[in-house]
């Protein structure tokens, strides 16, 4: 019986892990996203964020107005599946404790970029016929 139980402990580190990837995309794609410890990227990219903790994004593009995105930390509703094993309340204290009885959301940011008021530039009809 005690074999059986290590062998799943802590179900969600063997079916998910700690970690959670967010995949981040904007319209127009280019932005420069960056999470509060200064970790970067452009988009479209990926994250990989621990699940036991919140992150804020802010997101940038030059003539666009900067959009602050939070994803938070929320309790996994499969990790209280443990509770009604045996020895359950172990096995859901492991998968908290570790960070695995937990889910990102939003679990991926799309993102449309609001262009800045009187940034807009008017590009050319081809053959040089303006608006």
């Amino acid at each position: 019986m005690f074999v059986a139980l290590l062998a799943v402990a802590g179900c969600g580190i063997i079916t998910h892990g700690t970690s959670q990837n967010i995949v981040c995309t904007t319209m127009p794609a280019g932005a420069v996203i960056k999470s509060v410890d200064g970790t970067t990227c452009t988009t479209p990219c990926t994250f990989t964020l621990k699940r036991k903790k919140d992150d804020l994004f802010t997101i940038g593009r030059e003539g666009y107005e900067t959009a602050t995105l939070s994803v938070r930390s929320v309790l996994s509703a499969s990790s209280a599946v443990n509770v009604l094993l045996p020895g359950g309340f172990v096995l859901w204290g492991i998968d908290i404790v570790s960070g695995a009885g937990y889910r990102l959301v939003p679990d991926r940011i799309d993102v449309k970029l609001k262009p800045v008021e009187g940034g807009e530039t008017i590009m050319p009809f081809p053959g040089g016929v303006g608006l």
